[in-house]
């Protein structure tokens, strides 16, 4: 009972944290919101008042102290894997970079005598540094890196497409497996039609079903083929002997 208690109050700073990457999984340009719930859910647990550690370890047949000594450890165990796993790589660059004035930052980056370790912003330095690239295009650069989404659905597409590769051709060696996945992986990223494309393509198909039973376009020889048919089927028609009085 007493760690259902523990965890039940200490999971707020997770999912806090989860909420807020549910309505927007771009870390980069949410960072400092991030930082400031799971900051601010830390705190309510610590501002718990005592008689509600009273309450809970009276229900959880624990000491008081003890539950909640155990309960801000495991609250401060999780902020310290959030901000491990997710806000201290959103605080290096170059998603640095994609926080305020990005012109800013790229002009700071600039006079930085020593080239970055980072891969990444190395490039950036290099095309402003040595090569004197226009900076409207590295800033768009940096504003695509914002849109990136933290997501690990990436991966677990890639797991997927092993995993089906394998089901259904088991004879498949390593090497052949992993790059057969990466192409179906990429298959992803090629443009596919959109909603709206795809709208457009079914009116325009009903427009020309519509447009091929025009009455105006309709002459005696398709009358007459439509008669042969009938009678060729050794169904009645009453178009056919109308074209046949005719001839």
């Amino acid at each position: 009972m007493s760690f259902a208690t523990i965890a039940s109050i200490s999971s707020r700073v997770a999912e806090g944290f989860q909420a807020e990457l549910m309505s927007d999984n771009r870390v980069a340009i949410a960072f400092p919101a991030l930082w400031k719930i799971a900051a601010e859910e830390v705190r309510w647990i610590v501002d718990l008042p005592d008689h509600v550690w009273g309450a809970l370890a009276s229900v959880s047949g624990c000491r008081l102290e003890q539950l909640k000594d155990e309960t801000i450890s495991a609250a401060h165990i999780s902020f310290h894997f959030l901000w491990r796993r997710v806000l201290q790589p959103a605080g290096e660059l170059p998603w640095r970079l994609c926080r305020g004035d990005i012109r800013q930052n790229l002009e700071e980056l600039s006079k930085q005598e020593e080239k970055p370790a980072e891969p990444c912003t190395a490039q950036l330095w290099q095309l402003m540094r040595e090569h004197k690239y226009p900076r409207e295009q590295l800033i768009e650069t940096v504003e695509c890196f914002a849109q990136c989404p933290w997501t690990t659905l990436t991966a677990e597409q890639q797991h997927g497409s092993l995993s089906a590769l394998h089901k259904w051709h088991p004879d498949y060696g390593t090497e052949r497996l992993v790059s057969r996945a990466m192409l179906h992986g990429m298959i992803r990223l090629l443009p596919s039609v959109s909603d709206t494309e795809k709208a457009i393509a079914k009116i325009a198909k009903h427009v020309q079903r519509i447009d091929r039973k025009n009455p105006a376009k309709a002459h005696g020889h398709h009358m007459m083929v439509k008669a042969m048919m009938y009678v060729a089927r050794g169904r009645k028609d009453t178009s056919a002997e109308t074209c046949y009085k005719t001839m």
